[in-house]
C-alpha cells in the first residue's frame, strides 16, 4: 500500500508541474525562434526594416511563404525548419541579414552553402548600389542556427549575433 501511495504522490507531482513545463517550453520556443532572434538583432543593430518569416500569419506584414524562400534563395527550404530575413534599403546602400534554424547540424552546413551562393549572387548583380560590404559578408553557424550578414558593419553584426546566440 505504501508503495502505491508513493507512486500516486509522484504522479500527482508530475501532473501538477505539467502546465509549468508546457509554459516554459512555449516561452523558450518563442525566445529562440528565428523571427524573435532577428527582432532582437535588429533592435541592437538599429534596423527598423520589415523582418520576413514563415512564423508570421499569412496576411501579416513580413509573412514569408515557401515561394518567398525559393525566390530569394533559389531552392526549397528542405534543410531549414524556420528562418527570418531582413532586407535593408536606402538610396546608397542595400543590405541583407538572414538567420536559418536547420533540422540538424549537417543541414546547417548545407545552409552555409545556400548563403555562399546568395552572397555571390548579390556581388554579381550590384544594380548601381554600393555592394562593397558584400566582400566582407559574414556567414557562420552556431549549433543548428546559420547566420548571413551583408551589412555596412559586418564585424559589429557578427559580434551582436554571437552575443544573441
Amino acid at each position: 500500500m505504501r508503495d502505491l501511495f508513493c507512486k500516486f504522490k509522484i504522479l500527482l507531482l508530475i501532473v501538477s508541474m505539467a502546465p509549468l513545463s508546457l509554459f516554459g517550453l512555449v516561452a523558450c520556443q518563442e525566445k529562440t525562434s528565428p523571427y524573435h532572434l532577428m527582432i532582437e538583432f535588429c533592435q541592437s543593430y538599429g534596423i527598423s526594416d520589415t523582418v520576413f518569416s514563415p512564423s508570421l500569419t499569412s496576411g501579416d506584414e513580413g509573412y514569408a511563404d515557401e515561394k518567398f524562400f525559393e525566390t530569394v534563395y533559389g531552392e526549397t527550404p528542405e534543410y531549414v525548419s524556420d528562418y527570418a530575413v531582413v532586407f535593408l534599403s536606402s538610396l546608397d546602400f542595400a543590405g541583407e541579414c538572414a538567420l536559418f534554424l536547420c533540422y540538424s547540424e549537417y543541414d546547417a552546413l548545407v545552409a552555409c552553402d545556400i548563403f555562399r551562393r546568395r552572397v555571390a549572387l548579390i556581388k554579381s548583380v550590384g544594380s548601381g548600389v554600393d555592394t562593397s560590404y558584400v566582400s566582407d559578408a559574414v556567414i557562420f553557424k552556431s549549433d543548428r542556427y546559420v547566420v548571413m550578414c551583408a551589412l555596412d558593419n559586418n564585424d559589429e553584426a557578427k559580434r551582436l549575433w554571437r552575443k544573441i546566440l
